[in-house]
């Protein structure tokens, strides 16, 4: 699906959508506390963590985890310390982002991985088949001693810490290196809290790698009614409208929660000076949309820590400066870094415009979709966005709340929004 966007301001007051990250966290302690699956469906990813969830019912089950990452990341450990054997499913870009970090260490502790009926030795991405079946699992997982780079997922920690209170001997689990993405394992850590789980997080004197110890055999607890916090990566792009001149009020987001893209205010504070150097290795969400910002900002911004970007549902780092640069912005991409130009030395011409519109694609991204939503409210001409549809993965309502908010949509055809 392609959609043409703006130009022209938004206005008005919205509400934040619940956080994606919270509500897979909720859902896996609500299931493993014996209670039902919390009936949300607000995204893609979310449903597919709640049908993996239904599927453990079954003594093999088969669990199909669409295109999240998160789902099959936390289900895999969580899958084998419950069960003996499992096959796992999963389409677009999840075959190839990196498991071996986490597969290895659970072959350390009982677990061997089979692609087509043979065991799996080492690779660091999945099987790419032409079907969607990723692999079986036999088990089931034990506890012990866990080691794993801070520097790939923190999905990684999530989905053991998740597990390993089910097993009899628990385990600890230590990052190798400095750990990035340090807010999703608080979340982590905070929900596991709220569900009577007890883990000991603590730092090793002489490597300074974080470490995190849980006792096995502890019981889920239900808490009672579960509320979802309101998402501060999606709530960013309605930050980021304000403060590139849309007067759009975000309603729902808790400046006291543990989600790292709460960064988004700060971040768009320190871009205000002539040039700015901001690391996003622990709020990665955020670059796409934070490079639209820069472009409109006095000087350049140099965004670093973005190696990470690489595996996302795209390759982020790379998709990102196409889209800038697609839209008349100047963005240089380097192996672990990202500069955009600002307004004063790309478009000084016409300062209330800082990018000139175009064609951007999708790459099969929701982050990339939002963000090139936005950049229609600071284009000259309006922004056209191939593969539009993959805003669904998380935010299915985006384009209705645009033009809610007074954006203009055009959809094969079809207009919507301001005249």
């Amino acid at each position: 699906m392609d959609i043409r966007m703006g130009p022209g301001k938004l206005k008005g007051t919205v509400r934040a959508m619940p956080s994606k990250s919270h509500g897979h966290r909720l859902m896996i302690a609500a299931y493993l506390s014996g209670e039902k699956i919390p009936p949300w469906n607000f995204s893609r990813d979310i449903q597919a963590t709640a049908e993996c969830l239904g599927a453990l019912g079954r003594p093999e089950p088969v669990l199909d985890c669409c295109e999240s990452g998160s789902t099959l990341r936390f289900m895999v450990p969580v899958t084998m310390a419950l069960k003996n054997r499992a096959s796992f499913w999963g389409r677009g870009r999840l075959p190839e982002r990196p498991m071996a970090p986490l597969t290895n260490e659970m072959k350390k502790h009982g677990c061997t991985f089979y692609s087509d009926s043979a065991p799996c030795h080492g690779s660091d991405t999945l099987p790419h088949p032409d079907s969607t079946k990723l692999f079986d699992v036999t088990g089931p997982m034990s506890g012990g001693s866990f080691f794993l780079p801070g520097n790939v997922s923190s999905q990684f920690f999530t989905g053991l810490l998740f597990a390993l209170p089910l097993t009899r001997e628990g385990g600890t689990i230590e990052a190798e290196g400095p750990l990035e993405s340090v807010s999703y394992i608080d979340m982590t850590l905070k929900v596991l809290a709220d569900f009577g789980i007890s883990v000991n997080a603590g730092r090793d004197e002489k490597k300074g790698n974080m470490f995190y110890e849980i006792k096995g055999g502890q019981t889920y607890i239900y808490p009672g009614n579960l509320t979802i916090e309101g998402d501060w990566s999606n709530g960013a792009f309605w930050e980021t409208a304000a403060a590139l001149g849309s007067p759009v009020i975000c309603r729902g987001l808790d400046t006291d929660s543990v989600q790292g893209d709460k960064a988004v205010r700060a971040c768009l504070a320190s871009m205000r000076t002539e040039d700015t150097e901001i690391n996003i290795s622990q709020t990665p969400d955020l670059l796409p949309i934070m490079a639209v910002a820069a472009s409109a900002m006095p000087g350049k911004t140099l965004f670093t820590g973005c190696a990470r970007l690489r595996i996302k549902e795209s390759d982020r780092l790379s998709s990102t400066a196409a889209l800038i640069n697609s839209l008349g912005g100047h963005a240089t991409e380097g192996e672990d870094f990202l500069e955009v130009r600002g307004r004063a030395s790309v478009c000084a011409e016409d300062p209330a415009h800082p990018l000139k519109g175009g064609v951007v694609s999708s790459c099969n991204d929701h982050r990339l979709v939002m963000a090139a939503a936005l950049a229609s409210t600071i284009s000259a001409g309006p922004v056209t966005i191939t593969g539009a549809e993959a805003v669904e993965k998380s935010w299915p309502g985006f384009f209705r709340e645009f033009t809610e908010a007074g954006g203009r949509i055009s959809i094969i055809g079809q207009t919507t929004g301001q005249k």
